[in-house]
């Protein structure tokens, strides 16, 4: 209603305004875009981290390392979380070491001894062989009878069994295959695995983060007594965040999965952060019925933070190409509204200095859709990058000079002549 009367008000006192020679309006401007403009659903929402997770213990132990804080910065398999006491579990391991090392000393033993029995059943029938030999040469001389060469020849056949035997025994060990070998081996395994099972609690007693994120919550202290299966602290990943909205009845069946979305956050004025729909929840909640609706956003430099209110515009449907101004660049009165643009260039005088300035040129428009803090319009010559005002044009009138800002020079340029320095 203010700005209507005041328009109205303009509109009445502009001739005289102008044939007095009013003065050049300060303005600020901004340019026509050509985008896509979509429907919005807007609401506001919450910024929620992309995980957040409580890190636990796997055994129990005293806690005797606990050095993050609140806010600290944990990297993925690098930083210390929690160490617990660890001087039980190292006598344990001492245990274990030992015990693994008689169990394998007392299988190399019995195939030591097995090989050692071979060997000497070897020689034993080796030498039965050179007997008999010489129990064929003596009787073919007539030296011993036939009776003595079969007790030669009888010995020398029981040392090749014996022989073989003790070769089959000493294969057996080799491979494990005889009782006692399985029993040997057993204990071996036994002892293997409970070292093994020292060796995972030690490594337990020191926690590392699995993620990276930032420390939100200790859950412990040095000195405590944890059970297995106690959280010690709770961390969130901040990287990339999930922006949760309810959306009613009436708008859900308009949003799709990849909808892009603009969210703005009161710690960032001025500042857009895009996303776009990752996930839909297909039941309304309970009290406000509104369906969830969830928004991944990219969050590299960690502007977003976890609790905090977000106003966001979600684009939906295909979209068509349109025109869109600042949403303070649309000014409506009695006849409609209307933005304005600089028109022709016209002489002013000020005192003894005599300049040109652009006037002020008024273009009706019709309004469409909203987009954030734009809106679509359509009028009469209006086209891509012109520039129409978006600050002081309640104040303008067709004709009247506008004395827009003057553009800041680029980073490192100098300044022209007769500039300030």
């Amino acid at each position: 209603m203010r700005i209507a009367a005041t328009t109205l008000l303009v509109l009445l006192v502009a001739p005289m305004a102008l044939g007095q020679g009013a003065p050049p309006a300060s303005v600020r401007l901004d340019m026509v875009r050509q985008e896509v403009v979509r429907e919005q659903v807007t609401g506001v929402a919450t910024v929620e981290p992309w995980l957040r997770t409580s890190l636990s213990t796997e055994i129990a132990g005293l806690v005797e390392t606990y050095p993050l804080r609140e806010g600290d910065e944990v990297i993925a398999g690098k930083t210390l979380v929690c160490e617990l006491k660890k001087k039980t579990l190292l006598i344990d391991l001492a245990e274990a070491e030992a015990l693994l090392a008689r169990a394998q000393a007392e299988t190399d033993s019995q195939v030591e001894t097995a090989r050692a029995t071979m060997e000497e059943m070897a020689a034993l029938m080796a030498q039965a062989e050179r007997s008999r030999l010489r129990a064929v040469k003596l009787l073919d001389e007539k030296v011993i009878t036939q009776a003595e060469l079969d007790d030669a020849e009888a010995a020398a056949t029981a040392a090749i069994s014996r022989h073989a035997r003790a070769r089959k025994d000493y294969e057996l060990a080799l491979q494990g295959a005889d009782p006692a070998a399985k029993a040997r081996e057993a204990e071996v395994r036994r002892a293997k695995a409970r070292l093994d099972r020292v060796r995972d609690q030690i490594e337990k007693t020191t926690i590392k983060s699995p993620v990276n994120g930032r420390v939100v919550r200790r859950l412990t202290e040095v000195g405590s007594w944890v059970s297995a299966g106690s959280p010690v602290l709770e961390i969130v990943t901040l990287d990339r965040v999930l922006i949760r909205v309810g959306v009613n009845e009436r708008d859900v069946a308009k949003i799709a999965l990849g909808n892009p979305v603009i969210i703005r956050v009161d710690a960032h004025p001025g500042r857009k952060f895009s996303g776009e729909v990752r996930y839909l929840v297909p039941e309304a909640g309970t009290r406000t019925r509104s369906f969830p609706v969830l928004i991944e956003v990219p969050n590299p430099d960690g502007a977003l933070l976890a609790g905090m209110f977000a106003r966001v515009s979600i684009g939906c449907g295909e979209g068509r190409p349109g025109l869109t101004v600042h949403k303070d660049a649309v000014v409506t009165g009695p006849q409609g509204s209307v933005v304005w643009t600089l028109g022709e260039m016209v002489d002013v005088k000020m005192g003894d200095m005599e300049f040109q300035l652009p006037s002020a040129k008024m273009i009706p428009v019709k309004v469409g859709l909203a987009v954030d803090d734009r809106v679509e319009v359509r009028g009469p010559g209006l086209g891509p990058d012109m520039p129409v005002v978006t600050t002081g044009n309640e104040q303008l009138f067709p004709g009247r000079p506008l004395s827009p800002p003057r553009p800041k020079p680029e980073e490192g340029a100098k300044p022209e002549s007769g500039e300030p320095r």
